[in-house]
């Protein structure tokens, strides 16, 4: 018994004495009015695709997402009509670097992005907020047809990409040009508090 405690104390020993540190993320959750505010940028966008980059200075992994923009809700420079913004993390080489709370996308999808600059990542675009920063606009097929006017009703959902505790009045827009219109007075406001 007293060799089995004896190893056990020596391997508890050895492993902290050689653990690496952990690096904790801690966000703190963002109001509508605070995402619009803090955005350098605010796309309205399709996913066109997305491949994995190493930052040199740092040696970072991040996945470059290239989209198609249909509107520059905020912007603070040019307005190209394809852009890039990254997520921290990706697979490359055979290294792996996550980091819990980003988001990944997929091809087709279209999404409204609140974006900053971030210097660790060498000024790149980054999502504001980890996923707080982006909402998936989810399109359903014809959910019915209108009995009084005849004409198809479709539903959209749009949603965070993470669950949120504070309330989003954005994510309870029940249509799209409603939840862009409510972005579009949010980036008024914050333009007139300047």
């Amino acid at each position: 018994m007293h060799r089995f405690t004896g190893w056990l104390a020596f391997s508890i020993l050895a492993a902290t004495c050689t653990a690496m540190p952990a690096h904790a993320t801690t966000v703190i959750e963002l109001t509508d009015f605070q995402l619009a505010d803090m955005a350098e940028d605010i796309i309205h966008a399709t996913v066109l695709g997305s491949h994995v980059e190493r930052i040199q200075d740092s040696g970072l992994i991040v996945t470059a997402v290239t989209v198609q923009v249909h509107e520059w809700l905020k912007n603070q420079g040019d307005t190209p009509d394809i852009c890039t913004f990254y997520t921290r993390g990706g697979a490359m080489d055979g290294l792996i670097q996550t980091v819990d709370g980003d988001p990944s996308f997929q091809d087709g999808q279209e999404i409204v992005a609140f974006l900053e600059r971030v210097p660790r990542y060498q000024n790149k675009p980054m999502l504001l907020g980890l996923a707080q920063g982006a909402f998936l606009i989810a399109r359903q097929p014809v959910s019915r047809i209108d009995a009084r006017t005849g004409i198809a009703i479709s539903r959209m959902k749009i949603a965070r990409t993470i669950p949120a505790r504070i309330p989003s009045e954005l994510e309870q827009a029940p249509d799209l040009e409603t939840f862009l219109g409510r972005i579009r007075a949010l980036v008024k406001e914050d333009s007139s508090h300047e």
